[in-house]
């Protein structure tokens, strides 16, 4: 256990330099574990000035922040959070490359949050990885300030992951003057907020900005908690082939749906598809970008449902046959 009084509580990184966490394993000795650490920004890692980190396989939980990123806070950073082990290498309930139970304890709207992420300026990419159970008064999850839209990949990616049980703020991801792309991940049973990502000033004076979400699961307690909404002036985000409440922004989609989720066991948060939304969506808009899952499999996996628009899984978990995860590639 580590504090420190401004930056990066375990890890901090500047001016160009890389920080690399990857796990080996599944057995504790091989696991990268960033745990139990606090400072003012960035419990766990801070990166800024052209620094980058590289999470793979990695646990990044339990550390507190008093103003920014429980987790990770990067500033003009570049992060990058990824699953990569396969199948049984890892396979304990799904998870894998973990950020949870990371707090942030700073109220200013203007500027304190992202439970388990938060970000200004530079990039991120987040795949195959499971936000649980942190808490922030602004973005539960994570909170992006400042990312434009400067190339044809956004700078902020976020795609096959699975949010369940962050709480404290009124979103989950709080995306202000930001672009990003969400796609084929689940949101479910987080709690306390009044909409699950918030869009602010996604056009400025000096940046447009782009906010796609795509072949995702948004479902939580009360039926009615918007998906995506803009809570400002500037353009909407559009989105495609969504799970969503039937009162959400994105319900009027050509192909969401409000159909309810059948999941493997909620209570006990196994969020895998029984069988609702298998095989539900093709690639959508994002392209190979979307082939990421949080058990590790590579999308898609064409099961023997039927194909209603392609043969890709809404959220964040491809579904899979028992014995698939054993299968080769995946010992």
């Amino acid at each position: 256990m580590n504090q420190a009084s401004f930056w990066g509580g375990g890890i901090y990184a500047s001016n160009e330099a890389e920080v690399i966490i990857v796990s080996q394993s599944i057995f504790s000795v091989g696991k990268a574990v960033v745990s139990g650490n606090s400072a003012d920004n960035g419990g766990g890692i801070g990166v800024s000035s052209g620094a980058s980190l590289l999470a793979r396989d990695a646990v990044i939980n339990g550390n507190t922040a008093s103003l920014t990123g429980g987790g990770i806070r990067s500033s003009d950073g570049h992060v990058t959070v990824e699953r990569t082990l396969a199948g049984a290498q890892c396979h304990t309930e799904d998870r894998c490359s973990t950020i949870s139970d990371n707090t942030v304890t700073g109220n200013d709207p203007a500027f304190h949050g992202g439970g388990a992420i938060a970000t200004f300026g530079g990039t991120l990419k987040v795949t195959g990885t499971y936000f649980e159970e942190n808490s922030a008064f602004f973005g539960s999850a994570i909170r992006a300030r400042f990312m434009p839209f400067e190339s044809v990949f956004t700078d902020v990616s976020v795609v096959g992951n699975v949010f369940a049980k962050n709480t404290n703020a009124p979103q989950v991801i709080y995306l202000d003057e930001s672009s990003a792309h969400i796609g084929f991940s689940t949101f479910v049973d987080n709690e306390d907020m009044d909409r699950i990502v918030e869009v602010a000033y996604p056009t400025t004076f000096s940046d447009i900005h782009e906010v796609l979400v795509v072949g995702s699961i948004f479902y939580e307690f009360n039926g009615s908690t918007e998906a995506v909404t803009l809570t400002t002036l500037g353009s909407t985000p559009d989105g495609d082939c969504n799970r969503v409440d039937p009162l959400g922004s994105f319900a009027l989609e050509p192909r969401s749906t409000s159909q309810t989720p059948d999941f493997v066991d909620r209570v006990s948060g196994d969020y895998r598809l029984v069988n609702t939304f298998v095989d539900y969506c093709n690639s959508s808009l994002l392209g190979s970008r979307s082939n990421y899952s949080a058990n590790g499999l590579i999308r898609p996996v064409d099961d023997a449902w039927p194909n209603l628009h392609g043969t890709y899984d809404l959220g964040g978990l491809e579904r899979y046959d028992l014995d698939l995860i054993f299968a080769d590639g995946f010992e």
